[in-house]
C-alpha cells in the first residue's frame, strides 16, 4: 500500500470522479476527470490532477497489442452517462489509487458496463467476463513518499523496514497488503442483465492512511478468445468517491 504524509501533497483530496477510459465528461454536476493514457504492459500512470493513478499488469494472451482501453466498437445501445461507452481494460490487474485522501469515511461507487460483447444472435455475445474487486486501506510493511514534480510527473520513493536478517549485509523484505474483496467471480453483464447495460457497486471505507487503493484482478474464468484474441480480464467504465454523509 503506498503510504505518505498529507504534507507532501499539493492540496488535500476528498473526493474523485474518474472516467476510466475515457474523456472528461459531466455527470449529475460532478466532473470527471479524464483517464486517456494507452499505456498498459506494467505501467504506473498519474492522472493528470495529481489526485489519483492507475497501474496495469500482464499482457493478453495471444495479443499483445491488444488496446487498454475498450470503446463501443459494436454499436451496442447504451443508455446512462457517457462514462459508459469506454472502459480501461486489463489482462490481469488493473489498480487504481485516490492519492493525498483526508482521513475518513468514504463511499466509493465503482461503475461497470459490458461493452466488449454483442447482444446480437452471433458468436460475439458468447463472451463470458469475470474477474474480482478488492478494496486496500490497510497497513503494510512498506512506506512510500510521494513528491510532485510537475503536474504529471511523481517522484515515488519507498521505504522498508524489516528485522529479519539471514545473513550480514542482506535484509529480506515480506510486504503484506490486505484488502477487503467485495466482488468475486463478478460477471458485469450477468449482474446488469445484459451488455451495454450499467450497473454500479457502492461500498463504504475508512481511510486511515491518506491512500484508497482499488484493486480488481481477473480470476482465471470464463472467455478469452471472444470476440477475438485476447478479450478477458478485468474492465471498468468510472469510479465515484465521495465521503459518507
Amino acid at each position: 500500500m503506498i503510504n505518505y504524509s498529507l504534507s507532501l501533497c499539493l492540496s488535500a483530496v476528498h473526493s474523485l470522479f474518474i472516467n476510466c477510459g475515457g474523456p472528461e465528461t459531466k455527470f449529475e454536476g460532478n466532473e470527471y476527470e479524464a483517464d486517456l493514457s494507452p499505456f498498459g504492459i506494467s505501467n504506473y500512470v498519474p492522472g493528470n490532477s495529481g489526485k489519483w493513478a492507475y497501474s496495469s499488469t500482464g499482457v493478453y494472451l495471444g495479443n499483445a497489442k491488444a488496446d487498454y482501453i475498450a470503446t463501443n466498437q459494436l454499436s451496442l445501445d447504451i443508455n446512462g452517462p457517457d462514462y459508459y461507452h469506454t472502459a480501461r481494460i486489463a489482462p490481469l490487474y488493473l489498480n487504481y489509487y485516490g492519492l493525498c485522501m483526508l482521513n475518513g469515511n468514504y463511499k466509493v461507487k465503482l461503475h461497470f458496463a459490458e461493452i466488449a460483447f454483442s447482444d446480437d444472435q452471433s458468436y460475439c455475445n458468447l463472451g463470458k467476463r469475470v474477474f474480482d474487486v478488492s478494496i486496500q486501506v490497510s497497513k503494510s510493511s512498506k512506506q512510500c513518499y510521494i513528491f510532485f514534480v510537475s503536474p504529471k510527473i511523481l517522484l515515488i520513493f519507498c521505504i522498508w523496514f524489516s528485522n529479519n536478517t539471514s545473513s550480514k549485509g542482506h535484509i529480506f523484505i515480506t510486504v503484506q497488503l490486505q484488502g477487503f474483496k467485495y466482488l468475486k467471480d463478478f460477471n458485469i453483464a450477468k449482474e446488469a442483465g445484459g451488455v451495454g447495460k450499467g450497473i454500479t457497486r457502492e461500498f463504504n471505507v475508512n481511510v486511515t492512511e491518506s491512500t484508497l487503493e482499488i484493486h480488481l484482478s481477473w480470476a482465471g474464468k470464463g472467455t478469452n478468445a471472444i470476440p477475438i484474441i485476447g478479450v478477458y480480464g478485468p474492465l471498468i467504465s468510472a469510479i465515484t468517491v465521495t465521503p459518507s454523509k
